[in-house]
């Protein structure tokens, strides 16, 4: 499993070989970050991109996260386990600890993000990364704490003790993503001392994952939708697009819909209707609750109709129509209408109107879907199940507002097919017959096969191209595609001599990751 070697500099390291490498692997998202054991099906622990932040007057604001918290690297501390090492003696695992750094505690989870105060004062909810689409880190100490709190806290493991293997997106700015890779290669050799590292482009992950070195990989995420040609196991920037339409921006599309209905549709954090809140809570963190209950509504109550929808929000062929059944996606209400249900006692909300136009718009971007009902006389109040009321108005009430798109906003087929054509002619067809949907918004009921259906006719009959989608057998497959194509990619005995080596990197420094990690 390990041998030494001599390096230039007569030092002797460790060097990992064999097929039963411990490796971690950890695919960075923009909505979640995955992490788990090379060779395993699904991910250990998901966490959200985003971390709580609240001032905390603490002894010992300058230290580094983790380090300096509990215990050092290695010492023992109260309720740490052990575990054995290289050299037979053993160390004690990572305790669990708390994350102050600068004045800030810094906290991780969806149970930390659930609480509006800590001792008595308000939290305030940041994302990881920056809001320019360049995968750079917003903040380091942050990103240091997150990495703490995935070892210590979710893995239960020493990071001097395994290899990483991390998943990295790919960015329209070269030098901003380059950038980026150099931040995080030297945060965790120098932070976190990890013994060896690789950082694989998620498009070849995904691709992995479905067991084609070559294809077209359609990642619809959170913050935007991307189309990457892979062949032989390497991203072909120049045929990268993109569109900002994806998971977040129909939350907010969702949630301008329900605030401009008749009456309009009011949402309230779950904490805020607890009997034991009080004061006041941090805007972000309301922020923050509120787009998690309207994503809610969006995944439950959403579907993908068979065929194109029309002006009115109607399936265009009688068949659409009639497989619209509302007890397939999750909702429950008259034939016709469908309604989402609130949690904590805030009533049901009319979905009739959003129910397709919303994912239509992912293969449809029309602001204007679904607005020629807004003069309509056909506009019903929904009945609420008994025992419950309705949260709002009907959903066709907002109908004149109509969709407002946010910039650069593409539809699926468009972004595959410019993809495919900026790629060489030799592989085209190989990338037709090959299209990964992966992503988490692409969990839609009905998107594979409407968007296989869409390509069919967008691509000339005089080509004879066969187009197949290729999705994964379950929704985890297809969600953290990624995180899976990086676990098998780990676990192989034949990528061991990949791994990029503490040595290396102390010879050569962060920019080697570049010639390790093409």
């Amino acid at each position: 499993r390990f041998r030494r070697r001599q390096t230039r500099h007569g030092r002797r390291e460790n060097m990992f070989g064999g097929d039963e490498v411990s490796a971690i692997v950890v695919d960075l998202g923009t909505s979640s970050i995955k992490a788990g054991w090379a060779g395993e099906d699904t991910p250990r622990c998901v966490l959200p991109a985003w971390y709580g932040h609240v001032p905390d007057s603490e002894d010992g604001d300058s230290r580094t996260p983790g380090l300096d918290s509990d215990a050092q690297m290695g010492e023992t501390a109260e309720g740490a386990e052990e575990e054995p090492t290289l050299d037979g003696p053993t160390v004690r695992r990572l305790p669990k600890r708390s994350q102050v750094v600068n004045g800030r505690r810094l906290l991780y989870g969806d149970n930390a993000l659930s609480r509006p105060h800590v001792h008595g004062k308000p939290v305030a909810v940041s994302s990881l990364f920056a809001p320019d689409g360049t995968a750079r880190i917003a903040d380091t100490d942050a990103s240091e704490g997150l990495w703490w709190h995935l070892y210590a806290n979710c893995m239960f493991a020493h990071p001097e003790h395994h290899p990483l293997l991390v998943s990295e997106r790919l960015v329209a700015d070269l030098s901003a993503g380059m950038a980026a890779r150099e931040s995080l290669t030297e945060l965790l050799f120098e932070k976190l001392r990890v013994p060896a590292l690789y950082a694989a482009k998620a498009p070849v992950l995904t691709a992995f994952a479905v067991g084609r070195p070559t294809a077209l990989v359609l990642d619809v995420g959170a913050k935007e939708t991307t189309a990457t040609a892979v062949h032989d196991g390497f991203a072909l920037h120049k045929s990268l697009q993109s569109s900002s339409l994806a998971g977040d921006a129909l939350t907010s599309i969702l949630r301008f819909r329900f605030e401009r209905r008749t009456p309009p549709t009011i949402l309230r954090p779950i904490w805020s209707l607890q009997a034991d809140f009080k004061g006041e809570a941090d805007p972000s963190m309301c922020e923050y609750a509120l787009a998690k209950l309207a994503e809610d509504a969006k995944i439950s109550a959403c579907a993908v109709s068979e065929s194109a929808l029309s002006a009115t929000g109607v399936p265009d062929t009688p068949l659409a129509l009639a497989a619209a059944v509302v007890g397939g996606l999750g909702v429950s209400g008259p034939a016709g209408l469908a309604m989402h249900e609130l949690p904590f006692r805030q009533g049901n909300v009319d979905m009739t109107a959003e129910r397709f136009e919303l994912a239509e718009l992912l293969l449809q971007p029309n602001p204007k879907l679904g607005c020629s009902y807004a003069h309509s006389d056909e506009i019903s109040v929904p009945a609420a199940p008994p025992g419950s009321v309705m949260n709002g108005g009907p959903s066709r009430s907002a109908a004149v507002q109509g969709y407002p798109l946010p910039n650069n906003a593409r539809a699926l087929t468009e972004l595959v097919t410019a993809a495919i054509a900026a790629s060489d002619p030799d592989i085209r067809r190989e990338l037709y017959s090959g299209i990964v949907l992966s992503g988490g918004c692409s969990l839609f009921p009905g998107l594979a096969e409407r968007l296989q259906a869409e390509l069919a006719l967008a691509v000339p009959q005089m080509l004879s191209l066969k187009v197949k989608v290729l999705t994964g057998t379950t929704s985890a497959e297809r969600q953290h595609a990624s995180w899976i194509g990086g676990s098998i990619l780990g676990s192989l005995g034949s990528f061991q001599q990949l791994w990029m080596s503490r040595a290396e990197y102390e010879e050569e420094g962060p920019s080697s990751i570049h010639r390790k990690c093409p």
